[in-house]
C-alpha cells in the first residue's frame, strides 16, 4: 500500500525571479574537512562504514561514502540545522550509487517537541552516476530545528554524498508566467482516478456525488478490505473453482455498482487488500486454478456468468505490491510465473482484456521489476501496461522523474512501448510518530497535488489512480465525506476536463512552482492552474499573449490556500492593452484561473452610441445608463480600471429602460463599461473627473 521510491535521474531545480539564497547553513557541506560536523547515522556499526572518500568526489576533493557491509545494514550522516518558522527552504545535495542493493535517502526530521516530521528527498538504488536530489519547505509553525540525514540502508554497495546545501530563501519578488492561446501544444491529460470508493461499506460514507460533481474517470478496486478480495469472492481454494455456488460476489457486486452508477470506470485488481497479517500473501498451490479463478470473476462482471453482470470492464490488473511481503511472500520469480499464467489465460479468454502487472511499490525493487521484465520478455507474456506505486515525495516533480526511470526500466528489456500506470500516488509526509495530520490535510499537501498533477503532464504515464479517495489518512474526502486539500486540488484539475487543449506556457521551475494552460475549443475560454508548495515570492504575473483587438478574456480566480478553500479571490477584464494578470501569493497555495472568452462587438465612446448612452461623460457621482432598445433583455454591466480590475459590477434587469449607477468610490481616471445581453458583448470608455 505504501512505500519510499527511488529516483536514479538528476533532478534541476531554478529559482524564478526575485529569489534569493542565505547562506548555507551546512557545516562542511562538501566533505573537504574530514567528517567534521557531521554524525555517523548508527554509528559504531560493523554493518556499514562511514568515513570520507578523496578518491571519488562531485567537486573539491572529497566526499562522503557509505558502504553496507552486510545484510540489513544501516549506516549515513546527519547534521542539526536551526530553523525559522514560517520560511521557505531548499535543499540540495548530489549523490551517486554502486551496485547498492538498497536505498539511499537524502531526509529531513522536522522537530518540535510534538512533531516528527519526515520526508525523503529522491531516495535511489542500484548504480548512478552523480545526480542532484533537491526540495524546497516551509517550515511549519512550532518547529524550531532540523535534522538533515543521508541515509543509507540494505544488503550491499556504496552511496556517496557531496555539496550538501540547506539554505533559507531571503528575497520575496514576483514570478513570471505566459500563456500564448494560439499555440496548442496537445491535449491535457485528466488524470481524474483514484483508488477505492465511492462506497466503502462498514468504512465511511457514501461519496458518489462528490465522484460525480469532480468527474471521476476511473476507480482501482483497491483496499476496499473485503470487496474485490480475491480471498472474499473465492473463500475456500480448495474448491471446486467451476462451481458457482463456491463463489461469493455480494459485497464486490456492491462496490463495482456504486463505481458504474457515477459514470467511472472500474480498473479491477486481481488480489487482496493491506492485511498486517499477511493471511492471503503465500504463492497459490495452483497458478492455473488461480487462473481460472480470475477468468470466472471476469465472466460475472462482463458476460453475466454466475447472475452476473455486462459491464465491459476492460482493465485488470494482476496483484498489488508482489515486492512487498504483506502482499507477495514468495520470490519474485514465483510471482512472474503465476502472472503469466493468469495473464495468458485471461487474454486467451478475452484477447480485447488490457492485463496491468505488476503494480510494484516502487521502482527501488529492481530485483523484483528486473525479474518480473525478464520473464515477460523472454516468455512473452501479455503485458499491456507496466504498472507501479510512488509515495513520499517531498517535491512533486520527482514523480516525473520516477516515470523517465520507468521507461528507461522497460527499453532495457525491449518493453518501451508498453504504457505506463502510477495505479498508487500520494505526495504526504512521513512521520515515523503517526502525527502528520496538518501535513496530510493542509494547504501544503493540496498544492504539492496540484504541482504533481501539473509534472504529470510531460511523463508517459496515461493513468495516475490517487490513492485514495476516501479515508482520512490519504483520502480527497474524509470519513465525515468532507473535501480535503488534496480533494481540492483535483477539484480544481478537474476543470480541465472541460478545456482538453493543452496551450505553451512559460515560467515556474521544478520545486513546486508551475503553470498548466488549457482551452476549450468550441467557446474559445482558458483556463490556468497554478501551484506553488513552497517558494517565497509575494506575487506572480501571467502574460496572456497574443489578445485580438476585438476579444477580451473575463477572468475570475479561484483559490485554494490557509484561508480561501477554492473560493472567488479576485475577478478582471484582460485585454490587448492589459494582458498580464497580476496576483499576490503567498506559499503554500493553487490557483485556479477561469478565462471566459469574449468577443466585442462594438469600441465606441457611448455617446454616440444608438442603442446604449451614457450620461454625463465625464462623470463624477453617478453614470446614468439609457437603453433604447425596444425590448431589454436581461444581463450585466461591469467597469474595468486599466489594470483590468473588475472595480464595479450591476446586473441589467429584463426592460430596465435606465441605470443609475453610483461611481462616488472611484478614483479619477479612464475606464471601460462592459455591456453583456445574452450573447451580445459591448465594450465602451467612459472617464470619471471630479
Amino acid at each position: 500500500m505504501k512505500s519510499n521510491t527511488a529516483i536514479t535521474f538528476m533532478l534541476t531545480g531554478m529559482l524564478c525571479a526575485g529569489q534569493l539564497m542565505a547562506q548555507n547553513a551546512m557545516i562542511n557541506s562538501g566533505f573537504e574537512n574530514g567528517l567534521s560536523g557531521w554524525g555517523q547515522v548508527n554509528e559504531g556499526t560493523t554493518s556499514a562504514t562511514m568515513e570520507v572518500d578523496n578518491t571519488m568526489f562531485f567537486s573539491g576533493s572529497s566526499c562522503g561514502k557509505v558502504t553496507l557491509n552486510e545484510g540489513g545494514a544501516l549506516g549515513g550522516f546527519a547534521q542539526n540545522i536551526a530553523l525559522v518558522a514560517g520560511e521557505s527552504y531548499e535543499v540540495r545535495c548530489r549523490c551517486k550509487t554502486d551496485a547498492l542493493d538498497g536505498l539511499a535517502l537524502p531526509y529531513l526530521n522536522l522537530n518540535d517537541n510534538n512533531l516528527l516530521l519526515e520526508f525523503g528527498i529522491l531516495p535511489i538504488s542500484g548504480t548512478t552516476d552523480w545526480y542532484e536530489a533537491t526540495s524546497r519547505f516551509i517550515c511549519p509553525d512550532d518547529v524550531t530545528n532540523a535534522t538533515f540525514f543521508l541515509f543509507v540502508q540494505g544488503n550491499s554497495g556504496i552511496a556517496y554524498f557531496d555539496d550538501v546545501t540547506f539554505t533559507r530563501i531571503l528575497d520575496i519578488g514576483g514570478a513570471n508566467f505566459s500563456v500564448d492561446p494560439l499555440n496548442e501544444i496537445g491535449l491535457i491529460r485528466p488524470l481524474m482516478h483514484v483508488n477505492a470508493g465511492p462506497l466503502q461499506p462498514g468504512f465511511s460514507s457514501d461519496i458518489s456525488s462528490q465522484f460525480q460533481s469532480l468527474g471521476i474517470q476511473s476507480v482501482r478496486t483497491h483496499d476496499f478490505y473485503g470487496p474485490c478480495d480475491i480471498h472474499t469472492i473465492f473463500p475456500d481454494f480448495n474448491a471446486d473453482a467451476s462451481d458457482p455456488a463456491n463463489y461469493n460476489f455480494e459485497s464486490t457486486d456492491e462496490v463495482i455498482e456504486s463505481i458504474i452508477a457515477t459514470g467511472a470506470e472500474v480498473f479491477f485488481r486481481l488480489g487482496e487488500s493491506f492485511n498486517s497479517q499477511s493471511l492471503y500473501n503465500a504463492p497459490p498451490s495452483d497458478n492455473q486454478k488461480m487462473a481460472e479463478i480470475c477468468k470466472n470473476i471476469v465472466r460475472h462482471y462482463n458476460d453475466g456468468w454466475n447472475n452476473g453482470f455486462n459491464y465491459g470492464i476492460e482493465y485488470w490488473e494482476i496483484w498489488n505490491e508482489p515486492d512487498l511481503y504483506h502482499f507477495w511472500s514468495g520470490t519474485a520469480l514465483e510471482f512472474t510465473t503465476m502472472y503469466g499464467v493468469i495473464a495468458s489465460e485471461l487474454k486467451a479468454y478475452n484477447p480485447q482484456l488490457k492485463i496491468i502487472g505488476p503494480a510494484v511499490s516502487s521502482m527501488i525493487s529492481e530485483w523484483f521489476v528486473d525479474e518480473f521484465l525478464a520473464g515477460v520478455s523472454q516468455f512473452n507474456y501479455p503485458l499491456d501496461g507496466f504498472s507501479y506505486h510512488i509515495y513520499y515525495m517531498a517535491n512533486p516533480f520527482g514523480f516525473a522523474l520516477m516515470d523517465q526511470r520507468t521507461e528507461a526500466k522497460l527499453a532495457q528489456y525491449g518493453l518501451e512501448d508498453i504504457p505506463h500506470y502510477v495505479t498508487e500516488w500520494n505526495n504526504y509526509a512521513y512521520s515515523s510518530n503517526g502525527t502528520t495530520e496538518i501535513w496530510r490535510n493542509d494547504p501544503y499537501s493540496g498544492a504539492s497535488t496540484a504541482a504533481a498533477l501539473i509534472y504529470y503532464q510531460d511523463t508517459e504515464v496515461e493513468r495516475a489512480h490517487r490513492y485514495r479517495a476516501n479515508e482520512f489518512l490519504f483520502g480527497m474526502f474524509d470519513d465525515n465525506s468532507n473535501i480535503t486539500y488534496s480533494g481540492l486540488a483535483y477539484e480544481q484539475f478537474s476543470k480541465f476536463i472541460e478545456h482538453p487543449t493543452r496551450l505553451h506556457s512559460t515560467g515556474g521551475d521544478s520545486l513546486g512552482f508551475t503553470i498548466l494552460a488549457g482551452k476549450n475549443q468550441l467557446e474559445g475560454d482558458l483556463q490556468f492552474l497554478v501551484a506553488n508548495n513552497g517558494s517565497a515570492h509575494s506575487s506572480y504575473s501571467v502574460d496572456v499573449e497574443n489578445i485580438a483587438s476585438n476579444e477580451i478574456y473575463e477572468y475570475t480566480v479561484f483559490r485554494a490556500d490557509s484561508t480561501h478553500l477554492n473560493e472567488v479571490l479576485t475577478t478582471g477584464v484582460l485585454d490587448t492593452e492589459n494582458h498580464i494578470l497580476n496576483l499576490p501569493c503567498a506559499a503554500p497555495f493553487s490557483d485556479r484561473i477561469e478565462l471566459e472568452h469574449v468577443i466585442i462587438e462594438g469600441v465606441s465612446d457611448m455617446r454616440n452610441e444608438v442603442d446604449f448612452s451614457i450620461s454625463p461623460n465625464p462623470a463624477s457621482s453617478v453614470m446614468n445608463i439609457s437603453f433604447h432598445q425596444e425590448n431589454i433583455s436581461s444581463g450585466k454591466i461591469m467597469m474595468i480600471d486599466m489594470q483590468g480590475k473588475v472595480v464595479l459590477q450591476t446586473n441589467i434587469a429584463p426592460n430596465e429602460k435606465r441605470k443609475a449607477i453610483d461611481i462616488s468610490n472611484l478614483t479619477n481616471g479612464q475606464y471601460q463599461v462592459l455591456i453583456t445581453q445574452e450573447s451580445k458583448h459591448e465594450l465602451h470608455s467612459i472617464q470619471v473627473l471630479r
